[in-house]
């Protein structure tokens, strides 16, 4: 009995500090998607890395292919060459995508994501 408590304690202390995790996701790639419409490129970078590290591998399943660790790499050398635009626009494209993967995994969506999204997109919508 002492082992099952101590065991549905930890469970239960992290699956609250994942929804809590994913709650900070949720505002962060709000924010960076908004501070990339207002063309606050180095705060959607910053909301953005903050949304990415607080979801941590929580997206990650064996079923796919993963290839945006990749694209991050490629958007800190967009940053470097003062490209902040592309890679804000890149980073949050990722936190999205990343974001809807974990989504598809928790049973939240029933279809894959599109990934589709660019900043253009976004001003266009309003």
């Amino acid at each position: 009995m002492k082992y099952w408590l101590i065991s549905y304690f930890l469970w239960s202390v992290s699956s609250a500090t994942i929804a809590a995790n994913l709650g900070d996701v949720s505002k962060a790639l709000q924010e960076g998607e908004q501070f990339l419409v207002g063309g606050r490129y180095e705060k959607a970078l910053d909301s953005c890395r903050f949304g990415l590290k607080s979801l941590g591998d929580a997206y990650s399943s064996p079923e796919v292919i993963d290839d945006t660790d990749q694209k991050l790499m490629a958007a800190e050398l967009l940053e470097r060459d003062g490209k902040l635009d592309n890679a804000a626009s890149l980073t949050c494209r990722i936190l999205r995508s990343r974001f809807e993967l974990w989504k598809v995994k928790n049973g939240a969506r029933t279809k894959k994501p599109n990934h589709s999204f660019n900043a253009d997109a976004l001003k266009r919508a309003g």
